[in-house]
């Protein structure tokens, strides 16, 4: 049987950059949606 540990390995750390990449997307949307909300606030209360 062929070695094919390596593609493992490499899939493994495809996988884990595309989650952090996804896991940075969302925590970046969180933080602007939390500035859209005070602005949102403070428009209405003038």
């Amino acid at each position: 049987m062929p070695d094919t540990g390596i593609y493992l390995v490499a899939a493994l750390a495809a996988t884990f950059i595309i989650m952090g990449f996804l896991v940075l997307s969302m925590t970046m949307r969180y933080r602007n949606l939390q500035k859209d909300i005070k602005l949102i606030d403070q428009l209405k209360n003038e």
